[in-house]
């Protein structure tokens, strides 16, 4: 009996319908359950969008003070179509069931200023030890020029007494030089009084480390208010300091560095013999710090 096309192929997707696939099927795979820490997060390879109400800030982070006119203007960056640049760089905290900010508190805040609903989140690994995430946070922080002296300094002993390190051994970790570390904590060793001046910036860092080194709080005290009246230099703390301890200017000049700058300017350094480009280097800082200080005061020359 003949056979049309018709009825061919009719037969033959009938033939392959009733037919089992040999290949076996994969299982389906269960949806995972949503825990706390999924909540509001939408993951990427190596980060997140976290919603602002999973995250928190760190009680320990060392910057302890923000301005608010550059939060401000933050925010407004954020809502721009810029958006955001750079994630921030949270972790995870079992025990409250949220993100805890490591670096980029800036951000964090500006973002809740901007009333957005998530921000961009590096998430570090479980792995992340507490001398890592002090000294990431100490790291970033000394990378901006804001961060007032009090809070370098605090954050610098907390690093160095918490996992009991020596001066040297701190500035190798956060990779600064011994001298700044040096520095830094002496202004922990002066009076409240004095600190709080340093803090709001009527005495520069470099004369109140002068100053730090003489052990009478009185005379202290006396040089701080002369210098935050715009009367002493960082210079002529430095030769009153050594006045006072009966120790007289070094005399042992060996070579003059001349450098030309803009406007005409030529400037000239005097290298004591026995120091390097390193010494000159944080010479140099000590007088930019002076010179703000002076425009601040509107000192004239």
């Amino acid at each position: 009996m003949a056979i049309d096309n018709k009825t061919l192929k009719s037969k033959v997707a009938e033939t392959f319908s009733n037919s089992v696939d040999p290949r076996p099927k994969a299982p389906d795979r269960p949806v995972p359950k949503a825990s706390g820490r999924t909540v509001g997060v939408t993951r990427g390879r190596n980060y997140g969008q976290i919603e602002l109400s999973r995250i928190i800030t760190d009680p320990n982070q060392p910057r302890t003070e923000f301005d608010a006119e550059e939060i401000r203007r933050l925010a407004e960056s954020l809502k721009s179509e810029t958006g955001q640049i750079q994630a921030i760089l949270v972790r995870w905290l079992p025990e409250y069931s949220k993100y805890m900010v490591v670096t980029g508190e800036r951000r964090f805040r500006a973002a809740q200023l901007a009333d957005l609903p998530a921000i961009e989140c590096k998430i570090a690994g479980d792995d992340i030890d507490e001398q890592e995430l002090r000294k990431t946070q100490i790291v970033e922080n000394l990378l901006r020029e804001d961060l007032k002296p009090l809070e370098e300094a605090n954050s610098i002993q907390a690093f160095k007494e918490s996992n009991a390190l020596t001066g040297k051994q701190t500035a190798v970790a956060l990779g600064i030089s011994e001298s700044r570390v040096s520095r830094a904590l002496k202004l922990l060793t002066l009076p409240k009084d004095i600190q709080q001046q340093v803090e709001r910036g009527t005495v520069s860092r470099t004369v109140a480390y002068e100053i730090s080194k003489l052990d009478n709080q009185k005379i202290q005290q006396q040089l701080a208010t002369e210098a935050a009246g715009g009367n002493l230099s960082k210079r002529i703390v430095g030769k009153a300091v050594r006045k006072r301890k009966g120790r007289p200017a070094r005399q042992s000049l060996t070579k003059t560095l001349k450098f030309q700058c803009r406007h005409e300017i030529e400037i000239q350094i005097k290298v004591p013999a026995g120091h390097n480009y390193h010494h000159v280097r944080e010479a140099v800082d000590d007088l930019i710090e002076d010179v703000d200080t002076r425009l601040s005061s509107n000192v004239g020359i």
